[in-house]
């Protein structure tokens, strides 16, 4: 039978803890718990931004889009047998237009058309400078309820500008 090894704290520590204990009246201590068995805060209404506001360092956003096109980039079976198959899709709204990447079972919900809430998004810098949005694990990608037409401005395309790392000169020594 294995034993159990008994941890015993120093008699400072134990003394310590006691009269920190001691010294907390019982009222204190039941407002405490009292407090955390509170419902939590509300939620705040989130706030979306527009596709021309999305810049290479862009993290967290919400943005409302139509799908514009949809294609399947790669589709093939990894050495464990499971598939990857990734797809890119142009979306955007009426003040330009960006590439979505999708992965697996997020290309199931973009059809050409629809009309999507992309929440808690980021960034993706692709072929050296080439902006794609991502949506993880921690975000979001769900169908609008209103699925009415949107005008798509698809001359500002902002993943077809390369953008360049230009080192900050003040932060330089």
């Amino acid at each position: 039978m294995a034993e159990q090894k008994q941890t015993r704290q120093p008699r400072e520590y134990r003394e310590a803890r006691e009269s920190r204990e001691s010294r907390e009246p019982r009222e204190s201590r039941e407002a405490k718990e009292s407090k955390e068995a509170k419902e939590p805060a509300p939620k705040r209404k989130p706030s979306f931004s527009k596709v021309a506001d999305l810049e290479p360092s862009s993290v967290g956003f919400n943005v409302v889009a139509q799908v514009v096109s949809k294609r399947v980039i790669r589709n093939r079976q990894n050495l464990d047998g499971t598939r990857l198959r990734i797809a890119e899709a142009q979306v955007g709204d009426d003040t330009g237009v960006v590439i979505l990447s999708l992965r697996n079972d997020q290309i199931e919900l973009v059809n050409d058309g629809d009309i999507l809430i992309l929440r808690n998004g980021k960034i993706d810098m692709v072929n050296s400078g080439y902006m794609r949005v991502a949506i993880d694990r921690w975000g979001l990608i769900e169908k609008a309820e209103e699925q009415k037409e949107m005008k798509v401005k698809t001359d500002n395309d902002l993943s077809a500008v390369e953008y360049e790392l230009v080192p900050d000169e003040s932060r330089q020594r």
